[in-house]
C-alpha cells in the first residue's frame, strides 16, 4: 500500500506539471489577447488594462520591459520585494504568495505561469467599490464577446473547477449573465454602460 500510494502522488505530479506546462501557454495568450481587447473597448478601464499588463508582464520578460512605471512598480514588487504591494484593484497582495513552489521551480517558464496565475487568482475586484465592479464588468464582457479569449478562459478555469471546486465568488460567466439581463443583449462588449444600467447590473450581482 505505501509503494501504491508513492507511486500515485508520483503520476499525478508529473500529470499536473504537464497540463501547467500547457496552461502556460495558453495563458500567455490570454493575457496579450485580454490587453489588446481591453485597450481597444469602449468599456475598458485603465485598471483593467493594468491588469492584463502585469498578468503579461510577470509571464513575458521582453513585454516587461516596456512596461509604465506604476506597473512596473507592481511587477516588481511582487517579483522580487518582501512586503505588501498595493494595487489598483482590491487588496495589497503579499509577494510571497508568488514565489513558485514544488514543481513549478523546475523551469523559469513554469515560475513565471506560477506568479502569473497568483495575479489573476488574488486580485479581488470588490463589488461593494463601484470602480473595481465597473472593471469587473469590463472584463466580463471584453471575454465573452470575444470567441478566442472565452475559450482560453474556460480552459483555464475547468481545470481548477474539476479539482479543486468552481469559484464561490462571482465569475466571468455571472456577471456575463447580468449584464445581459440588463441589456437584452448577448455581445455588450461595445456598448457604453450608462450609469442607470450600471446600478441595475450591481443590484442583480449583489
Amino acid at each position: 500500500p505505501d509503494s501504491a500510494w508513492h507511486t500515485y502522488h508520483v503520476l499525478l505530479e508529473e500529470g499536473v506539471k504537464n497540463m501547467e506546462e500547457i496552461q502556460s501557454k495558453r495563458l500567455s495568450a490570454f493575457s496579450k489577447s485580454l490587453l489588446v481587447s481591453a485597450t481597444n473597448s469602449v468599456n475598458g478601464t485603465a485598471d483593467l488594462i493594468m491588469f492584463a499588463s502585469v498578468g503579461l508582464a510577470l509571464q513575458d520578460e521582453q513585454f516587461r520591459q516596456t512596461l509604465a512605471p506604476e506597473a512596473k512598480r507592481i511587477v516588481d514588487g511582487l517579483r522580487k520585494g518582501s512586503t505588501p504591494v498595493a494595487a489598483p484593484i482590491g487588496f495589497e497582495l503579499s509577494p510571497a504568495q508568488f514565489r513558485a513552489q514544488s514543481f513549478y521551480t523546475q523551469s523559469p517558464e513554469l515560475s513565471d505561469y506560477f506568479a502569473a496565475r497568483q495575479w489573476y487568482a488574488s486580485v479581488v475586484f470588490r463589488l461593494a467599490n463601484p470602480r473595481e465592479t465597473k472593471s469587473a464588468l469590463a472584463l466580463s464582457s471584453v471575454i465573452n464577446g470575444d470567441p478566442e479569449l472565452l475559450t482560453l478562459w474556460r480552459q483555464l478555469s475547468e481545470p481548477f473547477d474539476a479539482f479543486l471546486g468552481p469559484a464561490e465568488d462571482g465569475t466571468v460567466r455571472e456577471y456575463g449573465d447580468a449584464e445581459k439581463v440588463v441589456f437584452g443583449s448577448n455581445n455588450v462588449q461595445n456598448t457604453p454602460i450608462s450609469e442607470a444600467q450600471f446600478l441595475a447590473i450591481q443590484k442583480r450581482l449583489e
